[in-house]
């Protein structure tokens, strides 16, 4: 089902989360606004940091005690500021995440149930446990962080720069280099995870199944078969998980060159240049500090790029499943009239497989007030005509008429209202017996609820209970 059959761009992967994020733009443009201003205070703190230094070496004591104070109250401001920060971008992806959870949810609960079908319980669950958060932590934390060092990169360079452009690209020279080795380690660790997740969610999808059919399991002593099944694909996961720590073990050797090589060569060519009274002490300080706000959106390039690929992969099968058409609510009011057979199958022809019909040329009427019973073997349609009758599925041929009027006409919630299903594989909801009763009539009172469990006969063995109903 989450087989990604088409790509998508960042451009793409943005315009579709716009959508959930437009609600929203003020605390977005609040967070681009303070990411703004704590960019600009890395800046200033970088240049006051340059004065002192040039002071002190100077022996001006007045300009260095000025300085100070300026450093100090940057720093309190700059605290704030981060707090603002964090405070904002948070605010605006938890009620993303929110929106998109609910939004799924109210998705999935209205898809037709042939739809549903196709789906396993492993993949709802990691909807809602998996792809949202993949996208929404991206929102709220790696946004941001790319935000912020985007433009402490700019800021840096230009400053960088401004100092002495010879110093900058000695420090930077190999820095495309290693961006792009530590790229291709990271590809192959963004492969191996996906292919962990994507045996984890299958695992998980086989134990919850088994579980919601522990009947079955036990009647047919298939412990050890669904054990193995898990087993099995648990040490695939492992296997995938084992490539994967291999590889990104290569990117921390490779990290640590960068970093020092640049440090290194900025500090020797700096050193250089400051003995040849080419640069002052304060402008190599300032440079050294700025270099890191260089070097770590390098260092972090590829992990950036793997997590947008990640949220990217993530919103395509969000996108699948929000883009599945939902059961259609529109239609006729369902009219009684007693003229008309209740139900009639006019040569309905109808298979879950196009090529293997299970019903075929299907003619019978169900008159009001007359009892009729379907009896056959295990497969052979009786269930599915009564899912046909509740608008399930659509017929391949033919036609289904509910009191004369053609059951693709008519509003299909009003339908159900008419039909009473007593399934032989009986599934209460793990909440209170109270509410398991409501969910047939959701606004009853409690003395509805006791009347209708007195029709079913259930009143006292719901009293003999400890917690009644």
């Amino acid at each position: 089902m989450f087989e990604q059959e088409n790509s998508m761009g960042l451009i793409d992967a943005l315009h579709w989360m716009s959508r959930y994020a437009k609600p929203y733009y003020l605390w977005l443009v609040l967070s681009v606004l303070t990411t703004l201003i704590l960019t600009v205070i890395n800046v200033v703190n970088a240049d006051l940091i340059r004065n002192l230094i040039n002071l002190a070496q100077s022996g001006r004591l007045q300009g260095m005690i000025r300085v100070i104070v300026l450093l100090s109250v940057m720093a309190v401001i700059g605290v704030f500021i981060r707090y603002l920060t964090t405070y904002l971008t948070g605010r605006f992806g938890v009620y993303v995440e929110r929106d998109l959870k609910q939004e799924m949810i109210r998705h999935l609960l209205h898809l037709p149930i042939s739809s549903v079908e196709k789906l396993q319980t492993g993949e709802f669950v990691s909807l809602l446990s998996n792809e949202i958060p993949v996208v929404s932590n991206f929102v709220k934390h790696r946004f941001p962080g790319i935000m912020f060092q985007l433009l402490m990169l700019l800021s840096a360079a230009v400053y960088m720069v401004l100092i002495n452009w010879r110093l900058f690209l000695v420090s930077t020279v190999f820095l495309p280099l290693s961006m792009y080795l530590l790229n291709k380690v990271n590809r192959n660790v963004s492969k191996y995870s996906k292919m962990y997740f994507e045996r984890i969610s299958e695992a998980n999808g086989t134990f919850h199944d088994a579980l919601r059919g522990v009947g079955i399991v036990k009647a047919f002593n298939l412990e050890g078969v669904i054990y193995q099944k898990c087993k099995d694909t648990y040490y695939s996961a492992l296997n995938a998980a084992k490539k994967q720590e291999l590889v990104r073990g290569l990117s921390l050797p490779l990290t640590f060159i960068q970093v020092r090589l640049s440090y290194l060569l900025c500090v020797v060519f700096g050193g250089y240049l400051v003995y040849a009274d080419r640069l002052l002490p304060g402008e190599l300080v300032a440079f050294i500090q700025l270099l890191g706000y260089i070097v770590t959106p390098s260092i972090l390039a590829s992990t950036v790029i793997n997590e947008v690929r990640r949220c990217i992969g993530g919103i395509l099968r969000l996108q699948k499943v929000l883009n599945l058409a939902g059961e259609r609510t529109d239609g006729k009011h369902l009219v009684l009239n007693e003229t008309e057979p209740a139900v009639e199958f006019e040569n309905v022809t109808f298979g879950y497989s196009r090529d293997l019909p299970l019903l075929r040329n299907l003619n019978f009427s169900l008159n009001i007030g007359e009892m009729i019973a379907l009896v056959g073997m295990s497969g052979k349609g009786k269930s599915t005509v009564l899912k046909l009758i509740c608008g399930y599925h659509e017929v391949e041929t033919g036609c289904i008429q509910v009191y004369g009027e053609d059951l693709t006409s008519l509003n299909l919630n009003e339908v159900r209202n008419k039909i009473a299903i007593v399934s032989q594989d009986v599934y209460l909801f793990p909440t209170t017996i109270e509410e398991n009763i409501r969910y047939g009539r959701w606004n009853a009172t409690m003395e509805e609820v006791i009347l209708a469990a007195r029709a079913a006969n259930i009143h006292e063995v719901i009293l003999g209970m400890p917690s009644g109903y």
